[in-house]
């Protein structure tokens, strides 16, 4: 599987309690990856935050 390695953002181990189970864990690269993305989300949601507040304002507006 090697050749199937993907992003290594995750390694995998055997379950110790059930041995056709197995268990995820994030890598020191995956760790970054997560902050990276939830940044990134928290940014994107003020943008679309304030882009919404802008709307509204608009629609207060008399268009007259």
């Amino acid at each position: 599987m090697e050749h199937r390695s993907g992003l290594k953002l995750i390694r995998k181990e055997r379950d110790p309690d059930n041995y056709k189970a197995w268990r995820l864990f994030l890598t020191p690269k995956g760790k970054v990856f997560t902050k990276y993305l939830d940044n990134y989300s928290k940014q994107a949601f003020a943008d679309f935050t304030k882009a919404k507040e802008d709307l509204k304002s608009h629609d207060d507006e008399d268009l007259g």
